[in-house]
Formats: structure tokens, C-alpha cells, sequence
């Protein structure tokens, strides 16, 4: 029988080694979900993660580079971002609200 895992609460983690080694084992799993919906699903995707330790930045593209992939953003048409922006910022509100 499987062993199923329970919820992970969500919240800072204090030890600076533990919260180092979850960062670096979190970002090498975002890149691979990046990298897979990229492949999968013939996004383009663009990530940039920033390290809060050492300042470093990894960045992931595909299939496109970076670069095209703000400029297709920039040019959107301004009322389209903001309508995106707002959603966002609408989801992650409600979201710490209830945590």
C-alpha cells in the first residue's frame, strides 16, 4: 500500500541551512515543470529565479529565448496586461488571506 503524504504547510523556513537546501532542491523542480510544459504543451516559457542567499539569478527559456519572450509580453496590449495583472494580484490576496 502506497504511502500517501499529507499537505505541506506553507511558511518560511527559519533554519538558514534547511531553508538553502529546500531553495536549491524547489528550483531545480521548477526548471524540470518549466522545462516539461515548454516540451509537452508548445509553451513559451520564460522563468527567473533569484537567489535570496547570493544575489544569483538562473534563468530558463523555451522554446524561444528570453528575451522574445518580454518582448511578446511588452507588446500586449496595455489594457490586456493590466486585466492579467489584476487577476493575479486577486488570486495571491485571496490566497494569503487564508493562510
Amino acid at each position: 500500500m502506497a504511502r500517501q503524504r499529507g499537505r505541506v504547510v506553507l511558511r518560511r523556513i527559519e533554519d538558514r541551512r534547511r531553508r538553502g537546501i529546500c531553495f536549491r532542491k524547489r528550483r531545480a523542480g521548477l526548471v524540470k515543470k518549466a522545462e516539461e510544459l515548454a516540451m509537452l504543451c508548445d509553451a513559451d516559457v520564460g522563468l527567473l529565479v533569484i537567489s535570496p542567499f547570493d544575489g544569483t539569478f538562473q534563468r530558463f527559456a523555451a522554446p524561444a529565448t528570453m528575451e522574445n519572450i518580454i518582448k511578446r509580453y511588452q507588446n500586449f496590449p496595455e489594457a490586456q496586461k493590466r486585466a492579467q495583472e489584476r487577476s493575479i494580484f486577486k488570486e495571491v490576496t485571496e490566497q494569503n488571506q487564508h493562510h
